[in-house]
């Protein structure tokens, strides 16, 4: 018995050594999401030597094989074709005096000058080694400081001069840095600072060993030089002394870069990693060497741009980009082999379990931030086995299902700071004792501490984890929506909601040992569709569905709103929901992780990082980071909404055509009328994510609206109209940040020359000459008319009147002879009396002919002579306007008014037998009105007379363009009021 006990002791410590042993995983560090260009993309080569970016946000990477710009979207190459001296760039520097000014370092080729797209070249001798430029730097001032190989040279204006190194460095090989806008010197192990006052050289000991030589060197954001050691330490020198030094773990620091935000990228020849600049500090390990994606052969070029995106040059990879810092892939188990699809859960410390073969693998960070993976077994599981992680409940505790056994393990968590967490097994659940045969679809454990199994069409089994009881099965009879329960939760009311696979939503009240149903939804409620995937509760208590086949649905009220493809979705599909703290939801889709916007549920700008298929679980940890994993690798991605230090974009319009002529689009355009149809082409520079850089653009002179969001990188304007226009665009990047200033152009579009100021001037001035001839020759016409009236008058009062009164006079005097008979007497009577008519007659054609009695006034005096004459025997008033009427009166006029005046009296005198008559003359408004009116016998309005009197008198009128009213009544007398505009053409 104690040699059995003893056997037994020994194999449980071998058991516990082979435990142990299996549970050490090897740490494969995590891989940084670096994007890579080559020739591919138009690269003149893969080979970078040189790397910078302009003030407008341009990128310029220099190679052996010549120059290029990249605007976000293209490679702009520049070769010995275009100017330079030689297709070998070493450096690049633009002038802080001249923006817009590059200087190109090349070997062998000297310095080249790029200003206004033309290449000047700088030579310092006929040798190549002084022309082999190693470093170039542009001070304020505007001076270019070149270093060859073992020389230094300097550039103002166009001359270049020689710089005279330190005493006891001629001829010495050194590096020059450029910090606090002043040169400084290393060689081996000795510093120098060139002193601008005195014009000296100026030596710094750092209290370095003269074993030690500094391996790398780069200016300080807050002043000073940092200085990588060869013993892998690094210092901070400002003015003359040393203030900071701390030693790296990583090897001699080649490359530094100060982020300016308090971190330095340190390159080694081992790994690249973030320093703290305050401690010391190492941050983070960016692994290059031992990992598939990450640069491993970088060269010197190494530069941060404004949007804090890190570039790399490499030898034959081309150029790296680093976005993303936060976001890296930490490869799962050993290099080429994959887990199970295998869901993974994370626990409140921020550890991550996922299954895997053989165990379950915990991955978490370390005290440096790199990711470790640890990988628990347990006894009597094959390492080759399937395990599963199904579900971490409220309580902390983590339930795994092994292939093949029947067992489901609860292991409680007993976590350590930056270290492998402890299991310790706790409940164990058998199959056919606790739960019936069925396939595994789902586990839930309520706040009760009920556990939930759904066994396909066996229902779902609820067990008692108190004391490990089962309660009974729910099955359809019960409420539950269909034989296959994919997806459960609690909410915060304790409402147990239930998704079926393809019969909708159940919701139970659990205050039974067996939930009781509350109500059902179904498409009838508004859902999208019955095949429910995932549940969330937001942090305002608002519930969310995914759906397999209808996208996304929440709960308002008693009615589902809804979100699809229809509305902007990637996919119907939508496996889980998860929130961060930003008021963003992340689904975990058929294509990907989407976002959308947790109040509005419209998609947010997508980032590539995210759009992987192979995605098998995913969640917010903390509400701080997302992480989701595939059966390949764990992704995390630290503070994935944090873009409140988003640079906006600049926004650059590059060129302009007409008629497809292109045009200088920075110097003033004015294009004439037939050159109408105009394209312009622009950029956004931000590299974060270049292919989701948005335009929005409006044309000033046209409308003032902007256009939606467009990727297109150029508009056309097809047959513009005249006018001054200004055209406007921003760049939205990624995180929908816009330009903080559109970038404008101002282009004008001539009118034809009929349309021109100094033609519409000129046949101006012809048309008022022409009209100025026709008016002065119409004046001249009237007053020949005037003078021709003022004639006939004049004629027809001395000859005519004269004669008539011949004749009056010679008919007097021969009625008086005593030898006519009384017929003779009687015709030389009336012959008196037609003479005397017509001299009358004549003498009111007289006076309408004088141009002297035009005015209205004058016409007023007439109608008053000829009232007296005709109305001697009858009492009569005339009633005229108190102020003058001075207006001009046509000659038809006073002819047809004083006609139907003078008949108007006649007929008072000859017909109506009045004693009063009253007359009443006004102007108003342009219009002359006349009114006479007696107290005779009057007649009938329709009665009918012999003569032709009153129909001359509406004639009249009606010529005039009047109104002429005659009311008169038996007994009541006459009232005739006439109504003309005294400028009608009587």
């Amino acid at each position: 018995m104690h040699h059995s006990h003893r056997t037994l002791q020994i194999f449980r410590f071998i058991f516990l050594f082979l435990f142990l042993l299996l549970s050490v995983e090897t740490v494969r560090c995590q891989v940084l999401p670096f994007q890579s260009y080559t020739t591919r993309d138009g690269l003149p080569s893969n080979t970078i030597r040189a790397i910078y970016q302009d003030t407008r946000s341009y990128l310029w990477i220099g190679t052996n094989n010549g120059l290029s710009r990249y605007d976000g979207a293209k490679f702009t190459n520049y070769s010995t074709v275009d100017g330079l001296s030689n297709n070998w760039i070493t450096s690049i520097a633009e002038s802080a005096k001249e923006p817009g000014t590059l200087w190109i370092g090349t070997i062998a080729g000297g310095v080249n000058r790029l200003r206004d797209r033309r290449f000047t070249v700088f030579r310092s001798g006929p040798d190549n080694t002084s022309n082999n430029i190693q470093s170039v730097d542009v001070d304020s001032s505007g001076t270019v400081w070149l270093k060859a190989w073992d020389r230094m040279y300097y550039i103002r204006g166009d001359s270049l001069s020689e710089f005279a190194p330190p005493y006891g460095m001629e001829g010495v090989r050194y590096s020059l840095s450029f910090a606090d806008d002043t040169p400084w010197l290393a060689a081996g192990s000795k510093l120098f600072r060139y002193e601008r006052l005195t014009g000296r050289w100026r030596r710094i000991h750092t209290s370095a060993s003269s074993r030690d030589t500094i391996t790398g060197t780069a200016p300080c954001k807050t002043g000073g030089l940092w200085i990588g050691w060869s013993n892998g330490l690094i210092t901070l020198v400002r003015d003359t002394s040393v203030i900071l030094s701390f030693s790296t773990r990583y090897g001699e620091p080649h490359l530094i870069l100060d982020d300016g935000k308090g971190q330095l990228w340190v390159h080694t020849r081992k790994m690249i990693f973030t320093v703290s600049t305050s401690e010391g500090r190492q941050l983070r390990i960016v692994p290059f060497v031992e990992d598939a994606g990450s640069p491993a052969d970088i060269t010197p070029p190494m530069m941060l741009d404004h949007e804090n995106n890190l570039w790399l040059g490499t030898w034959t990879q081309g150029l790296m980009k680093l976005s993303d810092r936060n976001l890296y892939h930490i490869p799962i188990g050993e290099r080429g082999k994959t887990f199970p699809r295998s869901g993974a859960v994370a626990d409140s410390n921020g550890h991550i379990w996922t299954g895997a073969r053989g165990g379950i693998l915990e991955l978490y960070a370390d005290s440096t931030g790199v990711w470790q993976q640890y990988l628990h077994t347990f006894i009597g599981t094959s390492p080759n086995a399937e395990c599963y992680v199904s579900l971490l409940d409220r309580a902390g505790r983590l339930w795994i299902t092994v292939d093949g056994n029947r067992n489901i393990q609860a292991y409680k968590i007993s976590s350590q700071p930056w270290k492998q967490s402890q299991l310790t097994p706790g409940v164990r659940l058998t199959r056919g004792k606790h739960y019936p045969e069925g396939v595994l679809l789902m586990l839930f454990v309520d706040a009760q501490d009920r556990m939930f199994i759904s066994v396909g069409q066996a229902g779902v089994a609820v067990v008692d984890l108190k004391r490990l009881t089962p309660l009974g099965m729910m099955t359809t009879g019960v409420g539950v929506p269909g034989l296959a329960v994919r997806v459960m939760l609690q909410d915060r009311q304790g409402i147990i909601w239930m998704g079926g696979w393809n019969d909708g939503i159940s919701l139970f009240d659990p205050g039974t040992p067996l939930p009781s149903l509350l109500r059902k939804y179904a498409v009838e409620d508004g859902l999208p569709d019955n095949s429910i995937r995932s549940f969330h509760e937001d942090c305002e208590g608002t519930m969310w569905v995914g759906t397999r086949y209808g996208g996304i649905a929440r709960l308002v009220g008693k009615r589902f709103e809804t979100a699809s493809m229809n509305d902007g979705l990637m996919s119907n599909t939508i496996w889980t929901i998860d929130e961060d703290e930003h008021d963003r939801l992340y689904l975990r889709t058929d294509v990907g992780i989407e976002r959308i916007d947790r109040r509005t549920m419209k998609p947010v700008p997508q980032k590539l990082e995210l759009l992987d298929q192979e995605i098998v679980s995913l969640g917010v940890l903390q509400r701080r980071f997302l992480w989701y994993t595939s059966s390949t690798e764990l992704t995390v991605y630290e503070y994935p909404l944090a873009s409140g230090n988003t640079v906006p974009p600049p926004a650059h319009i590059f060129s302009f055509q007409a008629n497809g002529k292109m045009l200088d689009a920075g110097s003033p355009i004015a294009l004439p009328f037939n050159e109408n149809n105009c394209v312009i082409e622009y950029d956004g520079i931000s590299y974060k994510n270049e292919k989701a850089v948005r335009y929005q653009y409006r044309l000033l002179g046209t409308a003032s609206d902007w256009t939606a969001p467009t990727a297109q990188r150029a508009v056309t304007f097809a047959t513009l109209k005249p006018g001054f226009y200004t055209f406007e665009v921003v760049a939205i990047n990624a995180d929908n940040v816009a330009s903080t200033k559109p970038a404008s152009l101002s282009f004008s579009i001539l009118p034809p020359y009929w349309q021109r100021w100094w033609f519409i001037a000129i046949v101006a001035l012809v048309l008022a000459a022409v009209g100025t001839l026709l008016y002065r020759y119409r004046v001249n016409q009237l007053l020949e008319v005037e003078r021709l009236r003022v004639r006939i008058a004049g004629d027809l009062h001395d000859d005519v009147g004269t004669n008539l009164s011949s004749i009056v006079i010679a008919s007097q005097i021969m009625e008086r002879q005593a030898s006519l008979s009384p017929k003779e007497r009687s015709q030389l009577k009336e012959i008196g009396i037609i003479a005397t008519t017509t001299q009358e007659m004549m003498r009111d054609i007289v006076w309408m002919l004088n141009p002297k009695n035009d005015s209205l006034d004058d016409f007023v005096l007439k109608m008053k002579e000829v009232t007296s004459q005709l109305l001697q025997d009858i009492r009569y008033t005339f009633v005229v306007p108190e102020e003058r009427l001075l207006d001009k009166v046509s000659i038809e006029f006073k002819r047809n008014v004083f006609l139907i005046f003078k008949e108007s009296l006649n007929n008072i005198v000859r017909h109506s037998f009045a004693s009063e008559v009253s007359i009443a003359v006004k102007q108003e408004n342009g219009t002359f009105t006349l009114q006479i009116e007696d107290n005779g016998k009057g007649f009938e309005g329709n009665r009918t007379f012999p003569g032709s009197g009153l129909a001359n008198i509406r004639r009249r009128a009606l010529q005039m363009g009047g109104a002429m009213d005659i009311h008169s009544a038996a007994g009541k007398g006459t009232t005739i009021t006439l109504s003309v505009k005294n400028h009608a053409n009587a």
